[in-house]
């Protein structure tokens, strides 16, 4: 009856760790700058950002109404948001060749509030 239970409990506990880590996407840069209040939702948590806080792919990111951000990723790409902007992390592909890497945002802005610079 031990034996089982002690089985039983390593698989809840290794089966609870890996459904939040696949929740979370790959690392894909990290805050650089930041003035104000931005957030990121992540894995159906939100949590205000701070300087050098990691960003994953499939994040969303927002800044407030004074907001301005900046994120770097792997590969030296920056990306600036400005107030009261939203984006989406949506996929994050590093390359070491310049020519070969690739990303995808998704923007909840209708105003030209970010930019990105390779």
């Amino acid at each position: 009856m031990r034996e089982t239970w002690i089985v039983l409990s390593i698989a809840a506990i290794m089966g609870g760790s890996s459904a939040a880590s696949a929740q979370v996407g790959a690392q894909a840069g990290g805050v650089s700058d930041l003035h104000g209040t931005a957030t990121a939702d992540r894995a159906a948590t939100q949590s205000n950002l701070a300087l050098r806080d990691p960003i994953f792919a499939d994040d969303i990111l927002e800044t407030g109404t004074q907001g301005k951000l900046r994120v770097t990723f792997s590969d030296n790409t920056e990306l600036t948001l400005g107030p009261n902007a939203e984006v989406v992390i949506d996929e994050f592909v590093y390359a070491p060749d310049a020519n070969q890497a690739r990303g995808g945002l998704a923007s909840g802005c209708p105003c030209p509030a970010s930019e990105i610079f390779t």
